[in-house]
């Protein structure tokens, strides 16, 4: 092989296939581009015979012509190869004006790529066609005609080289003789004579050969003698990119600030998407764009300020929309900031920060640049900068974005709202525009939708927004919940459709036949523009000609732009799997990526598929397009591009899983090059903590995941990622049933590093100390209790307190302000825990010991201040769970006032605080007051967890729920509800006991609204959550049982609820719990069984709630009700504290006792009984008056003599007791007694009528007339103006005399 490089001597290499460089540099090479809108647009004309050389012409379009067009797109340019190879029609041939057109396309190119084989090509002065193509070229080109006795090839390279040596820049590549000698002596005869050529024909390209070599100083690049048609493709690719490299991509003399590097991706992205054909033309959307302009121009009729939801299907042109609207608007209104966003179209462009971030800092600069003049006036601000200060200037703008960088997104979103306002009160005019949402990143369980757009815009603010009509999510936010107004893209219509096709082929010197043409626009899917596009492109790259009319109808087959990918992939394939291979390199590739969890990077695609360099980029060019890269990582742009790979891949699930198998090697031997003991590189394992945990869950290998996630370089990995740390939750809730083994598994592995602490002397490493291990298990610790198993995460802390006081000592722990701070919160999370499993005292006695040790170091660290709130909060939980209401606001609100004054007033722990008052307060009954700290808590809560559905902010809101169900409030209860329960399943999964809780008050309100049925799903799930997560036996899995079983009870079905009743009642009963137990359900229960004949279970019901705290006097009365109707009521023996007598002593003066008691033994004459509860039960002296006269009803007089001496025992001034018991001697005749008992009772009341008539008669039964008449005398002035009893006491004074 020989090339010439200037200014080395001609080397032949024809033994050695070098691939030296032999560049010609001219002044053709770095000749200025264009600035019209065309020079947007590299041609490169490719000129040879059409047969022999087919196979250069593959290789260049499977190969380079995708990686020239990526490199040309980054830069703003399309690269366009001219390949007339087909594309001049039937017509045009007939009409002999193939020259004319290949001269022309060469006119309008911008390097000209020659390449001879040992064939000359097309030529002869007796080809009457031929002849007739010179005759119509030579009417423009008049030169022509003096070379009819060429080929059409060697006239190509006369106008593009030759005619005018160095006026375009060209490159020439000459195959080597012996290929072609090789070639031509294949048995196949129309093989053969591709290869070689008639004696005048191969003098005539040996001539043009030796002119071209003469020339080749003037010439970008000559290779003569290239070996193969594959190096002669890459030398030509080479060649193109060198020129390439020195015009278009040549970096500026000036340097460019991060953020200027990142607008011009995002600038040559939509300037590559401004339409189609060298004139960029926009099709079809005039209309659109007035659509555009009305939500934007206020001066337009119609106008509206409402942010425009741009929605089209794949494909159908919102891009292209929006990118045309950009530039006019641009032209039109120099004045106003637009910051544009186009996702996707830059390595840090898919999630929601880098979209803030860019917008922050193109309104800003923006602002700030913009004349502080009127609209009208003309005079721009000077930007230029000097050498001198462009370099302090970049790096100030790049230090401004690596702050924002590491800012919080919510920090990024007031910073946009601040910059809005600014524009909005300067009276400028701004505008957002954000294009191709669907392709983000993939938002988190835990995220919500778009909560990084601001809802309210100031004036003079516009909001341009697309995305997919599938994009559901996201569509439902805008259009349901913020009420945007939408533009649908429509499909293409045949005008529109004929005139991209003519376009497209038209950039590239091609052209359809009509009736080729017409098959296209009459495909219904080639409305779709994505599905047009690609389809253009995979025509036009296609090689062979003769075979063109085949590979169009085959294209046509795709009845959707899936089916087209399907097609793409398959020619993927056959033109890049290696035929020695048997694996399906480029299935590989594409199944590794669609099942990759975010994508995978150049190095995890090369190292994981074993794919060579040059043959993933070979794969990447030509798949460019259809590719988005986030964060490094690639993923398929389009879901009908990964809908194309599972249909082609994922029917033979052993491929599949062993495609998955492969990706979990990959990412375990590079957890295990890490090694053990080396957990502080959470930055290096990332993507593997990313990938391996998810394919290990889908291949439900789980004790491999085990001993990933209990690898600490994992666990420290997800859990330092709040988006990550419930992805671990669920991992660990997948793999292990009972919380115990996830302790046991992390503090087996704590040990480990331990133990490597202990003994420095078994490892060089310094990787960790003792206080990051510490650190560690408090992590773990959170994990564990987050993870539903609080009990468990005890055994952690223990374990961390032991190997602190063994590694540090008592005395080292307050030595170092760390270890200290370890302590301190290690014993602050463990008296947490306790409170939770209702350890009160425990808790209380750690927190107190913790306040402690922060008010002694208070002295010497005024910081400690938020640490003693922390301490104060501790105490108020556990003083509110004891039911201590007072003690505990008393706390909560010393904890608010110091985080306050200690804090930002959007601190969660502010947010903690004022939750826990609304909880307070509710359980207090003051609904209202809890409402407002609620909402307060809620209002913190949605800026310290900005975007995410944090499971304290879902504990606010169903806190607040709750209150608004005691308000009657039901529809507000019913939304935040939801809104909650929907929050811990993202943050969670559906098996979380904070899930459960939510199911659980999901439940009671809809048992409140009577729709049973739906109370009774939420309480089995919750019910199911709880006995996987606590157990059978636990408080939480007996209260659902409970919840079920009320459920049942108040839709009328007792007999089902039975079965959950006695199951909960029972264990708590055994466990000492039953003041848990629901008391409304008790009564409904025992109200069912007692009348409906269940009298078993109505007696073992009040046996366990007698023998409790939550005991009635109702129970011991309907206890003895139920004895005293069996059989064997004699025999039945309760103990002393099961009876109506203790009844009395528990709930004394209680009237449904003393009405039992009394109506029971005054129907016997039992006075004994009736005595002892009123002696035990307290009564006074009108209950001992009301069980007399039941007695006296019922015969018993004498006996009821006995309680109304107990009456006057108790009570000896109630004058009534008295009379009653006078009036029971007097009837037994006993005078006397009743005498002395009625001068008793006038000594206690002396004005009572009753009392001195009474005791009148008396006196007169006895014959004490004297006494008697003194006696009724008195009687008589008591009863003036009571004419009735006058006359009667004066009837007896007459009887007297």
């Amino acid at each position: 092989m020989k090339r010439t490089q200037k200014p080395a001597p001609k080397k032949t290499l024809k033994t050695q296939k070098s691939r030296e460089s032999a560049i010609r540099e001219t002044q053709n090479v770095t000749a200025p581009v264009q600035t019209t809108l065309e020079s947007r647009i590299v041609r490169v004309f490719f000129s040879s015979p059409f047969r022999g050389l087919e196979m250069e012409r593959e290789e260049l379009a499977k190969k380079y012509w995708p990686w020239l067009s990526s490199l040309c797109s980054k830069a703003g340019y399309e690269f366009v190869p001219v390949d007339l190879r087909w594309g001049i029609t039937s017509e045009k041939m007939s009409n002999a004006s193939t020259i004319e057109v290949c001269l022309r396309e060469i006119d309008r190119s911008d390097l000209f790529v020659g390449f001879y084989g040992q064939r000359y090509g097309w030529n002869g002065l007796k080809d009457e066609h031929l002849q007739r193509n010179f005759d119509v070229a030579s009417c423009k080109y008049s030169w022509v005609k003096n070379y009819r006795d060429r080929s059409v090839t060697e006239i190509e390279f006369l106008h593009g080289f030759i005619n005018k040596p160095g006026m375009k820049p060209a490159c020439f590549f000459f195959r080597e003789k012996a290929y072609d000698e090789k070639m031509a002596k294949s048995g196949n005869i129309d093989e053969a004579c591709k290869y070689k050529d008639e004696p005048k024909a191969i003098e005539l390209l040996r001539s043009l050969k030796t002119k071209i070599k003469t020339m080749k100083d003037k010439c970008c690049d000559f290779v003569e003698d290239y070996p193969d048609p594959t190096s002669g493709a890459q030398y030509m690719f080479e060649a193109i990119k060198r020129y390439l490299e020195k015009t278009i991509l040549a970096k500026p003399a000036e340097e460019k600030s991060d953020i200027e590097k990142e607008s011009l991706l995002h600038e040559a992205y939509y300037l590559s998407r401004l339409g189609v054909g060298t004139k960029r033309l926009y099709v079809g959307g005039e209309a659109n764009l007035k659509e555009v302009d009305r939500h934007v121009v206020s001066d337009l009729k119609g106008f509206s300020d409402k942010p425009l939801l741009v929605l089209g299907d794949a494909g159908f042109g919102k891009t292209a929309l929006l990118a045309n609207w950009i530039d006019r608007h641009k032209r039109k209104y120099p004045d106003d900031i637009i910051a544009y966003h186009f996702v996707g179209s830059a390595p840090n462009s898919t999630s929601e920060k880098d979209v803030l971030i860019r917008l922050v800092t193109q309104l800003t600069l923006g602002f700030d640049q913009t004349p502080n003049t009127s609209k009208t006036s003309s005079k721009t601000k000077d930007t230029t900068t000097t050498k001198a200060t462009a370099s302090p200037l970049i790096a100030e703008r790049n230090e401004k974005l690596l702050k924002l960088r590491t800012c919080e997104t919510y920090d990024i979103y007031r910073k946009l709202t601040d910059v809005l306002k600014k524009i909005s009160e300067s009276g400028k005019r701004a505008i957002i525009v954000i294009d191709s949402l669907n392709r983000m990143g993939p938002v988190h369980q835990t995220k919500q939708e778009l909560y990084w757009l601001p809802t309210e815009l100031p004036n003079g603010v516009a909001l341009l927004v697309s995305t997919l009509t599938t994009d559901v999510a996201r569509t439902k936010v805008w259009m349901e919940d913020r009420h945007w107004e939408t533009l649908e893209v429509k499909p293409l219509g045949s005008e529109q459709k004929h005139t991209i096709i003519k376009e497209m082929l038209a950039m590239r010197g091609k052209e359809l036949t009509p009736t080729q043409a017409k098959k296209i626009v009459q495909k219904e899917q080639t409305s779709n523009a994505l599905y047009l596009e690609i389809f253009l492109q995979e025509l036009c790259n296609f090689g062979d000609f003769q075979k063109f009319n085949g590979h169009l109808v085959s294209l046509l087959e795709a009845n959707s732009t899936k089916e087209l990918f399907v097609k793409k992939i398959r020619q993927l394939e056959e033109d890049f799997n290696p035929p020695k291979l048997k694996e399906n390199t480029v299935g590989k590739v594409l199944c590794c990526i669609l099942l990759s969890r975010f994508g995978l990077s150049d190095q995890e695609i090369k190292e994981i598929t074993g794919i060579p360099d040059q043959l993933w980029s070979s794969i990447f060019f030509a798949m460019e397009d259809f590719f988005v890269i986030r964060r490094g990582l690639y993923n398929f742009a389009y879901e009908d591009l990964a809908d194309a790979v599972r249909e082609k891949y994922s029917k033979d699930e052993e491929i599949v899983r062993g495609y998955k198998i492969t990706m979990v090697n990959y990412y375990t031997k590079k957890l295990d090059e890490f090694g053990q003991h080396n957990f502080l590189v959470g930055k290096i394992v990332d993507r593997i903590a990313d990938e391996l945990p998810p394919l290990l869950k889908q291949l439900g290998k789980k004790e491999k995941l085990k001993d990933t996630v209990s690898n600490l370089s994992v666990f420290r990995a997800l859990f330092s990622r709040p988006d990550s740390l419930y992805d671990l939750i669920n991992y660990l809730n997948f793999t292990h049933k009972y919380g115990r083994n996830i302790s046991l598994m992390y503090v087996t592995s704590l040990d480990k590093h331990a133990d490597v602490l202990r003994d420095k002397r078994k490892t060089d490493s310094d990787t960790f100390t003792v206080k990051d291990l510490l650190a560690m298990a408090y992590d773990i610790a959170e994990v564990v209790r987050e993870s539903g198993h609080s009990g468990d995460a005890v055994g952690v802390l223990q374990w961390a307190i032991k190997l602190q006081k063994e590694m540090c000592g008592s005395e080292g722990i307050y030595e170092d302000s760390t270890l200290t701070d370890l302590y301190i919160g290690i014993i602050d999370k463990l008296a947490g825990l306790y409170c939770d499993l209702e350890r009160f005292a425990d808790s209380e006695e750690l927190h107190k010991t913790c306040l402690g040790i922060k008010e002694s170091l208070q002295g010497s660290d005024q910081n400690r201040k938020a640490d003693i709130a922390i301490s104060l909060n501790g105490l108020a939980l556990v003083y509110q769970r004891l039911g201590k209401h007072d003690k505990a606001m008393e706390y909560y609100q010393k904890c608010l006032q110091i985080h306050r004054e200690e804090l930002s007033e959007n601190h969660r722990l502010i947010g903690d605080t004022l939750n826990n008052i609304g909880s307070l307060l509710f359980g207090m009954d003051r609904f209202e007051e809890a409402i407002n700290y609620l909402n307060s808590a809620v209002k913190v809560y949605e800026v310290c967890y900005f975007g995410i559905f944090h499971p304290d902010l879902a504990g606010s809101l169903n806190n607040l729920a709750i209150c608004y169900r005691n308000l009657n409030e039901m529809d507000k209860a019913g939304s935040l509800l939801e809104k909650a329960y929907e929050m811990a399943v993202m943050a969670f999964g559906h098996r979380h006991p904070d899930v459960a809780e939510r199911l659980i008050n999901l439940g009671v309100y809809h048992q409140h609204l009577q729709q049973y049925d739906k109370a009774l799903e939420m309480y089995n799930k919750a019910l199911d959550i709880c006995k996987e997560s606590f157990g059978d036996s636990h408080l939480r899995t007996l209260l659902v049982m409970e919840n079920i079983a009320g459920a049942y009870v108040t839709d009328g079905k007792h007999s089902q609820a039975h079965r959950f009743f006695k199951k909960a009642g029972e264990v708590l009963y055994k466990q000492g719990r039953m003041d848990a137990s629901l008391p409304s359900l008790n009564d409904q229960m025992l109200h069912y069984y007692v009348n409906n004949d269940r009298k078993d279970d109505a007696v073992k019901l009040l046996d366990r709630l007698i023998d409790s705290s939550v005991a009635k006097p109702v129970y011991f009365i309907t206890l003895e009700q139920l004895d005293t109707e069996c059989k064997n009521y004699q025999q039945v023996q309760r103990p002393n504290n099961y009876t109506v007598e203790h009844a009395a002593e528990r709930f004394p003066l209680d009237p449904d006792i003393l009405e039992f008691i009394i109506n029971v033994t005054s129907k016997c004459g039992n006075v004994e009984r009736m005595l002892h509860v009123l002696k035990a039960g307290k009564y006074d002296c009108g209950a001992c008056n009301q069980a007399f006269s039941q007695f006296l009803q019922h015969g018993y007089r004498r006996e009821g003599m006995n309680i109304l001496e107990y009456a006057i025992e108790i009570s000896p001034y109630e004058w009534m007791t008295y009379y009653n018991l006078a009036m029971v001697h007097a009837g037994y005749g006993e005078y006397i007694i009743a005498i002395t008992l009625l001068r008793k009772a006038i000594v206690v009341e002396p004005d009572v009528l009753v009392l001195r008539e009474t005791l009148g008669k008396l006196l007169m039964a006895t014959g004490d007339a004297d006494t008697a008449k003194s006696e009724l005398q008195v009687a008589l002035k008591l009863a003036k103006g009571d004419q009735q009893n006058v006359d009667k006491i004066e009837d007896l004074l007459k009887k007297l005399g």
